[in-house]
């Protein structure tokens, strides 16, 4: 996530949480330091976002540090847990939205009460949890299209089969032309409902969810059943050109196919 910051009056970034912990250290904004997230509006001292960091002085610029101002012994960059009962705070586990009486805190990390089982799980065992969402890569997500595609050659045999056999029967006739397009129609009608459902409902189809993924928007929210009808239509364009618009995720730092980049998702592991 990029961050911007205010200097002398004049907005400065994007910069990452790294850029910012560096100028915090050498001096150059301060705990007053008035700073935004890219999804954020509203602009905050920087203090609300480092743990440990001292209050501002009141009376010191917003823009610079205090000379005899320190680094925090524990920096960090979360994003904070709302207090007036928003959903706009997302779980460093599984990246969804959750409301602020359903998370907890734990050093960096944002947890939704259905992963603190997991989560305190991991720290009892010694795991190094992770602080954001884990991006699927490329293979993992091919595994996923392939089960979904099984489950989609299955309906389409079951649903040929019934409408030839509403059609006539099997009397070793040609099919016409007309019944032809009618069924490639009732098939990728089968495909966008198949996809839009599972994914405006529960944010995975069933190969993702046998895969551990889940499809989110950019700032780890759910997505709608109207995106979720777009990335589907998207997703042929990725489609064409020897599939390169799927090649790019192994290439790109967010893991995204072109249909992500069109519709502004991510896949990520759950």
């Amino acid at each position: 996530m990029e961050w911007f910051y205010r200097h002398n009056g004049q907005e400065i970034g994007p910069v990452s949480a790294g850029d910012l912990k560096a100028l915090f250290k050498s001096g150059s904004i301060g705990a007053a330091t008035q700073v935004r997230r890219q999804d954020m509006s509203a602009w905050q001292p920087l203090q609300q976002f480092v743990r440990g960091a001292p209050s501002p002085d009141p009376g010191a610029e917003a823009s610079t540090a205090p000379a005899n101002e320190a680094a925090p012994s524990g920096w960090t960059m979360p994003s904070p847990i709302p207090t007036d009962g928003s959903t706009a705070a997302t779980c460093s586990e599984c990246g969804r939205a959750a409301a602020a009486a359903d998370l907890i805190r734990f050093d960096d990390a944002i947890i939704c009460s259905d992963c603190k089982p997991l989560f305190i799980q991991k720290l009892r065992a010694g795991v190094n949890v992770r602080s954001g969402p884990v991006y699927a890569g490329f293979w993992v997500r091919f595994g996923a299209k392939l089960i979904d595609l099984l489950i989609l050659v299955g309906i389409n045999l079951v649903t040929g089969l019934v409408f030839i056999l509403a059609a006539g029967g099997m009397d070793g006739g040609d099919a016409s032309p007309a019944d032809s397009f009618l069924l490639q129609a009732i098939y990728q009608a089968f495909g966008a409902a198949y996809t839009t459902l599972f994914l405006g409902r529960f944010g995975a189809t069933p190969g993702k969810m046998a895969c551990g993924l889940r499809v989110v928007a950019a700032d780890g929210r759910s997505i709608s059943y109207l995106r979720a009808l777009g990335r589907y239509l998207a997703e042929f364009l990725s489609g064409m050109l020897l599939l390169l618009g799927y090649i790019m995720a192994a290439f790109d730092g967010e893991k995204r196919t072109l249909h992500d980049r069109i519709c502004a998702t991510r896949v990520v592991r759950v």
